[in-house]
C-alpha cells in the first residue's frame, strides 16, 4: 500500500507568477526582503504578507520546487510514495479585487501543473479557485481537472461567506461532475477575521473557520 502525504505544501517563488498573461502582469506580486533578519515578504495588491515560515532544514530546491528531482529525492528520504501539494500564500485572503484573485489563481495553477507533470506520478496538486467570481471559478476548476489536479483548494471562510451559503452550490455541482474533492484547508478567507484575531494564535486564525 502506498504512503501518501495528503497535506504537503509548496512555497511560491517569483516563478509562480511567470504565467500571468497580458494585462494581468500588473497584478504580479513583488518579493520584498527585510535587511536586518533576511525575512521575505510578498507585496500583493497593496498588502504585505510574510512569504513563509517553513523548516529551513528542508532544501530550498525541494520546498520551492526549483528542482523537481530534488523534491522526489526528499520524498524518498521521508519514505513517501506520493505528496498532495497545497498552496502556502493562498492560506489568507490576498485581495478584495476579483480580477486580481483570478490572475493569481490562474498563474499558480499553471505553474504547479507544469511542475507536477515532471513528478513521475508522485506529485499531485489541488487547484486554487477565484471564488469571488463563480463563473471564472467553475471554468478554472475544469481547466485544473484537464491538467491533472486531484482536488480544489479553498479556505475555511471565503470572502466572509460560510460554506452553507447557496452561493457555493454551483461549485458543489461542478466538483461533483468533475469528480474532484473540495479540500478545505486550515485557513481564513476574510480580512476581517484575521484582523479580529490578529493577537491570537494560529488556532483562532486558521483552524476555527474550518471547524
Amino acid at each position: 500500500m502506498p504512503t501518501i502525504d495528503a497535506d504537503a505544501h509548496v512555497i511560491e517563488t517569483e516563478n509562480t507568477w511567470n504565467y500571468l498573461e497580458g494585462l494581468e502582469a500588473e497584478f504580479r506580486p513583488v518579493l520584498l526582503s527585510a535587511n536586518r533578519d533576511g525575512r521575505e515578504f510578498w507585496l500583493i495588491d497593496g498588502n504585505v504578507y510574510a512569504r513563509s515560515n517553513v523548516n529551513k532544514a528542508i532544501p530550498v530546491a525541494s520546498r520551492e520546487m526549483l528542482d523537481v528531482k530534488e523534491r522526489l529525492r526528499h520524498l524518498d528520504e521521508l519514505d513517501l510514495d506520493v505528496q498532495i501539494l497545497y498552496p502556502t500564500i493562498f492560506l489568507k485572503q490576498l485581495t478584495r479585487k476579483p480580477e486580481v484573485e483570478l490572475a493569481l489563481c490562474k498563474s499558480y495553477n499553471r505553474w504547479l501543473a507544469d511542475l507536477c507533470q515532471r513528478g513521475e506520478g508522485r506529485l499531485k496538486w489541488v487547484a486554487t479557485l477565484p471564488l469571488m467570481s463563480m463563473d471564472a471559478a467553475l471554468k478554472e476548476a475544469q481547466v485544473a481537472k484537464e491538467h491533472g489536479a486531484c482536488g480544489l483548494f479553498t479556505r475555511g471562510l471565503v470572502n466572509n461567506k460560510l460554506f452553507n451559503d447557496p452561493y457555493f452550490y454551483p461549485l458543489f455541482e461542478e466538483a461533483s461532475q468533475l469528480d474532484l474533492p473540495i479540500c478545505i484547508h486550515a485557513s481564513a478567507g476574510s480580512f476581517e477575521w484575521m484582523q479580529l484575531f490578529e493577537k491570537e494564535g494560529g488556532f483562532a486564525q486558521f483552524k476555527v473557520p474550518v471547524l
